[in-house]
């Protein structure tokens, strides 16, 4: 089973939309911290990211590029609660973007799949 890691403080929203994923035949680990999510991307392989833009503990962008100097080929998926949706600097270092109220979760799902496929298929 492939897994993802999603980082999000909202842990009622994360609960709602993680079956959507799990449908389509992933695990998803679910932390609330950039640092957890550090940490368990350091230390096991992961598929994809899904993060919230902004956390408690480090910024969407300083977090995008700490998994990219991990793994700069890990596809990154960014949700935005903000109503602009994501900040310039960060869209441009994420695979891809969306903003919660305006995006369905359906379509966040199947981009994952398509960037996991892509990945799968340059290796």
């Amino acid at each position: 089973m492939r897994t993802l890691i999603w980082i999000d403080q909202h842990a009622a929203g994360v609960a709602l939309r993680k079956p959507v994923l799990e449908d389509r035949g992933y695990a998803v680990l679910a932390v609330p911290t950039a640092r957890e999510g550090l940490a368990i991307i350091s230390a096991k392989p992961v598929e994809a990211v899904i993060l919230d833009c902004l956390l408690p503990d480090m910024d969407g962008e300083a977090l995008v590029n700490s998994i990219r100097a991990i793994d700069s080929t890990l596809p990154i998926i960014v949700l935005s609660s903000l109503g602009n949706g994501v900040p310039d600097g960060l869209a441009h270092r994420a695979d891809a973007t969306f903003t919660k109220a305006r995006d369905s979760f359906s379509s966040v799902a199947a981009k994952v799949c398509e960037l996991i496929t892509q990945r799968t298929q340059k290796a």
